[in-house]
């Protein structure tokens, strides 16, 4: 999670970040988005498409893989990381048939 430092960078205000996340939650107040810097509480899909958007970034530029849900904010992301986890569950199934 870099919020913050990405946030920072790209010289903006807690201010500016929440006036352009309320057009798409009207709930994003100063201190629920200082809480999203945190890691007290994630960004809604919507939420998390707007700061990339913002940013000119990924979702993965911003959090790790996991601490995110990469299908609802960027499905192009999904279908590649849901591809890599298949290759990996493509192993021999032991038989655990009682003898």
């Amino acid at each position: 999670m870099r919020l913050r430092k990405i946030r920072t960078l790209n010289g903006y205000k807690q201010t500016d970040v929440v006036a352009r996340l309320r057009t798409v939650d009207k709930r994003i107040t100063e201190p629920i988005y200082s809480c999203m810097e945190r890691g007290v509480i994630l960004p809604t899909p919507d939420t998390l498409r707007e700061l990339c958007e913002m940013y000119g970034v990924t979702p993965l530029e911003l959090y790790r893989r996991g601490e995110i849900d990469l299908v609802h904010c960027m499905p192009s992301v999904a279908r590649s990381e849901a591809r890599r986890v298949d290759r990996h569950r493509n192993y021999p199934q032991k038989d655990l048939s009682p003898l």
